[in-house]
């Protein structure tokens, strides 16, 4: 029976350049500005969210005790110097500091005394901001940074976790390891600071060259977590702090309204752990997404992004083969097609979403599916409208021009 099968046909390549042909014109279409909230929301859904915020049980995540965060909100100059101190007394591997640190002028020995705890220390890197990003040239055009005077040339590296799309229309899932920017090659502050806990770790992210890695989440439990207050008063375990990489920045539990400190409201981001899609806030601040990449630096559990001949071929394959079985199912049991062709669209539909998670959860790659399920859908309909419409009509006119008939 399988010796009937119509393989390389004619037919089977027209009826796959159309559905590609389909597809592409949906893409341009999709571009115009009148669908840019439409297309804004379906860039912004990744089917394999959910294996981070309800397929992986979070009991199976073990605790990262290599990274310590200290909730430093609307801290002080004067206190921020104190904290340091007190935390460099423990002999961390590292301090990360995200706050963009600026003069106080209501308190100016503040300043002096942070300047002079900075300047002391080697192991501290400073977050900095890079803006303006140009898409023409891929390149950032400006910064903003702490105050020279105070972080003297003390080592910073970029927080941003996006090249120029909007945080309030996304989810965040890949973090930026290296950028450029008009003078020079940033590199992330979290790549930064895994750099002094593992070198050897750091390099192997940077080695894989990719300009965005897809971050593997944790999330905001599995990490030890202090208040700032808390280590002034001296009330605190010292070994939080000993051989441990400690960052400073907003961490705490993002509560269910908008925050009333307008920095720590941007600060704030949608991650794939956020169980309930339509809740009004983001669920996660800077800090704690910092603490997620360094923790997956330092593990080096990557994912594996799909290669793109592969996300090219995929499409054309599942096509293609459709098109050869619903021919075949057409020619032999044409009184079962409806039923079968339906049946096979559906089957393939949960066996791609299948495999799509299996390598996602157990291989850690990212196979990208959506396209081949769209084109799975399509092959359907166009199988059906050429065959039972387009060829009739096409060989129907052919046959009265070549009797010369009119049309």
């Amino acid at each position: 029976m399988l010796k009937n099968l119509k393989i390389f046909t004619f037919d089977n390549f027209i009826k796959t350049v159309i559905v590609f042909a389909i597809m592409f014109l949906f893409e341009k279409a999709f571009n115009i500005s009148v669908f840019e909230p439409l297309r804004l929301t379906l860039d912004d859904v990744e089917i394999t969210d959910n294996a981070f915020s309800s397929i992986i049980e979070r009991s199976t995540i073990s605790a990262d005790t290599n990274i310590t965060l200290i909730n430093s909100e609307n801290i002080s100059n004067r206190d921020l110097a104190a904290l340091i101190a007190i935390i460099e007394q423990c002999a961390p591997k590292g301090i990360g500091i995200e706050k963009i640190i600026n003069k106080d002028f209501s308190d100016p020995i503040g300043d002096i005394e942070l300047t002079q705890i900075i300047n002391h220390n080697k192991n501290i890197i400073i977050n900095k901001i890079l803006t303006n990003f140009n898409r023409e040239h891929n390149y950032f055009n400006g910064y903003i940074v702490s105050d020279s005077d105070i972080v003297g040339a003390t080592s910073t590296g970029h927080g941003n976790f996006y090249f120029d799309e909007n945080k309030q229309f996304i989810t965040l899932r890949t973090c930026l390891p290296i950028v450029h920017s008009k003078d020079n090659i940033d590199t992330a502050f979290s790549v930064k600071l895994a750099m002094l806990l593992n070198p050897e770790a750091a390099k192997k992210l940077l080695s894989r060259k990719l300009s965005r890695e897809t971050i593997n989440w944790k999330g905001t439990d599995k990490f030890l977590t202090e208040n700032y207050k808390n280590i002034i008063a001296g009330d605190f375990d010292k070994n939080i702090f000993s051989n441990k990489l400690v960052l400073l920045g907003i961490s705490k539990k993002v509560d269910a309204e908008a925050p009333s400190d307008e920095y720590a409201l941007k600060d704030l981001y949608f991650t794939p752990l956020q169980k309930n899609s339509g809740v009004s806030w983001p669920d996660m601040y800077g800090l704690q997404v910092h603490a997620n990449i360094i923790s997956m630096i330092i593990e080096g559990n990557y994912f594996n992004q799909m290669p793109r001949w592969l996300f090219y071929l995929l499409p054309i394959l599942v096509c293609y083969c459709n098109m050869v079985l619903f021919g075949f199912i057409c020619d032999k049991f044409r009184d079962w097609y409806e039923l079968s062709s339906i049946f096979i669209f559906v089957l393939e539909s949960i066996l791609l979403l299948f495999i799509m998670y299996y390598c996602f959860l157990i291989y850690l790659f990212e196979l990208k599916v959506t396209g081949a399920i769209f084109a799975c859908a399509l092959s359907l309909m166009i199988f059906e409208a050429y065959t039972f419409s387009i060829k009739p009509i096409i060989f129907h006119g052919l046959k009265k021009i070549n009797k010369g008939e009119k049309l």
